[in-house]
């Protein structure tokens, strides 16, 4: 089974990647809409899972581009297959964020972070010769203490790991990538915020958002829903939730650091 998977961000890519590929999948990873839709048109994918919020093209555009060139007679695929199925990304569930995304022609659904039955529910809907098997999950972590400590953990690392399906290799490989690119994405944001630059600090503080989701961070994740609200209201954001978007980090940061896999 060859899957496409559309997403700019590097953690959330190893993640996805990790949960498709230990399900002995296929899959090939562009980082934007443009690129979506170029290998859509010129190669055979089974599924292609697309991040509705990306630069250059957006997934609720590519979406719109590949469905024009399909109606036109451009398929990657055997025309007698049918359009490619499209299944959207996001961590925006509401009812009219679903909307968007069907009536864009997308096919299905997922949110962030990825929930392993719902990967694998989409999987054999779309592509029941698949052979997938459900994931279950597991919860429960230690939380932080502090002046600004969350009422939500810090790290729900059994969640973590039963989505990157306990491999050590996978997950040393992700915490590597987190280490890094975390704390300099929340550099960005509050460049973008310092310099009053909305539309740039709302894409930073939606991407930290995705991470930490995926991460299973959930006080960072809870932290910067909130600065995104903000930024989305056109509010100011406060320098509280600035310092706790900082402790928070720092905590899941530590979390992370010191915790053994093997």
């Amino acid at each position: 089974m060859k899957v496409l998977l559309a997403e700019d961000n590097i953690v959330n890519q190893e993640v996805v990647k990790a949960m498709l590929g230990q399900r002995g999948i296929d899959v090939h990873v562009v980082e934007n809409g443009k690129a979506a839709v170029q290998r859509v048109l010129s190669e055979r994918f089974d599924l292609v899972f697309m991040d509705v919020q990306m630069p250059v093209m957006d997934g609720i555009e590519a979406t719109l581009e590949i469905r024009r060139q399909e109606s036109l007679g451009t398929f990657g695929r055997l025309s007698s297959e049918g359009p490619v199925p499209i299944i959207a990304l996001t961590a925006h569930v509401l009812h009219q964020d679903r909307a968007r995304c069907f009536e864009a022609g997308m096919n299905d659904f997922l949110g962030k972070p990825l929930d392993g039955d719902a990967l694998t529910g989409v999987l054999r809907k779309w592509a029941p010769a698949s052979g997938v098997s459900p994931l279950e999950a597991n919860r429960g972590c230690p939380d932080a203490e502090g002046s600004f400590a969350s009422s939500l953990v810090i790290w729900d690392r059994e969640a973590f790991a039963e989505r990157m399906l306990n491999n050590i290799a996978v997950m040393e490989k992700v915490r590597a990538i987190a280490l890094d690119f975390l704390p300099e994405q929340i550099r960005n944001l509050k460049q973008a915020i310092s310099g009053r630059n909305s539309e740039i600090a709302r894409d930073f503080v939606h991407d930290i958002k995705g991470m930490a989701a995926n991460l299973g961070a959930l006080a960072l994740k809870g932290i910067a829903e909130k600065i995104e609200q903000c930024i989305r209201s056109g509010l100011p954001v406060e320098v509280a939730d600035l310092k706790q978007l900082d402790f928070d980090c720092k905590a899941f940061v530590d979390c992370l650091k010191g915790w053994e896999f093997a």
